[in-house]
């Protein structure tokens, strides 16, 4: 027995700035093809929640056209961003933003079990905030992995762990989780079955390996950052990612969906407006 997940993400829809809504069009129109049994989306499901709430309600209405179930994490431009040392966001994760976010998607951590495996889907977003939710994500994430029963696990998050190596000290900070976050994460699943790490964020696919998980960015569906914005860490395109959960592993596939188009967020400065290097230097090559 298989059972089939479409992962979507970084999808920025916006009512009043609909420059993606064409690529996710052409996300609907592959699930009714496919049929999996689940679509998540990890992520930056919206254009810019933090500053435009109708922007996280027109992304639910257009959610809602899929033939599919759904499940949802929020990213940064859901519900604000990480603070990290010596930078505090310009859109900080608030009780008000989490408030909106849980109004219309739910969770935004959750656990679901299939067939041999136990999905853990955390929000990335509230890691290093000292929220008093971060603190009750933690005692969920105890418990969603102190109960897995010998299944095999997928852990979702909107932002990659790291890139290349796990001890790595990852540049730019705020594409990967906190460092120290990270880590107190990654003890916790020490002795834990991990099979898959599935993220989004980056806006580049990558598929790496590391000790026994797969570590999966899956592409956005909304656009890509060209190399003089962002250092290239994987493939720059515009697509989702397929995969098959087994009874002993899972297999990853990368599509381009029929009319889905390697949008560049350049030439929408109507989206975010003009937008500086994000990381220009070069980054190490991730491994596998």
């Amino acid at each position: 027995m298989t059972f089939r997940v479409l992962q979507i993400s970084d999808t920025h829809l916006s009512r009043e700035r609909p420059f993606f809504d064409v690529n996710f069009d052409a996300v609907v129109r592959h699930v009714e093809t496919t049929a999996p049994d689940l679509v998540i989306n990890t992520g930056d499901l919206a254009l810019d929640a933090p500053g435009r709430p109708d922007d996280l309600r027109h992304a639910r209405e257009r959610h809602a056209r899929l033939a599919a179930p759904l499940r949802t994490i929020p990213g940064n431009h859901d519900i604000g961003d990480n603070p990290y040392p010596g930078r505090t966001p310009k859109q900080p994760v608030t009780a008000a933003t989490l408030a909106v976010w849980r109004d219309l998607f739910g969770p935004d951590w959750w656990t679901m079990d299939v067939p041999g495996w136990r999905f853990v889907a955390i929000d990335a977003q509230l890691l290093g905030t000292g929220l008093p939710d971060e603190a009750e994500q933690w005692d969920f994430l105890g418990d969603a992995l102190a109960g897995t029963d010998g299944r095999k696990v997928a852990l979702w998050t909107h932002k990659p762990l790291f890139v290349g190596t796990p001890d790595a000290t990852p540049e730019p900070d705020f594409r990967y989780l906190p460092v120290a976050e990270r880590r107190r994460l990654s003890a916790m699943f020490e002795g834990v079955d991990l099979r898959l790490v599935a993220c989004g964020h980056a806006h580049q696919h990558v598929h790496a390996r590391h000790g026994a998980a797969a570590h999966v960015w899956a592409p956005a569906t909304a656009f890509v950052l060209p190399d003089r914005i962002q250092s290239r860490v994987g493939e720059k395109l515009c697509g989702v990612v397929e995969y098959v959960f087994g009874a002993d592993d899972v297999t990853v596939h990368l599509v381009a969906p029929a009319g889905i188009r390697d949008l560049d967020i350049t030439d929408h400065p109507g989206a975010y407006g003009p937008i500086a290097p994000i990381d220009p230097a070069p980054a190490p090559a991730p491994a596998g």
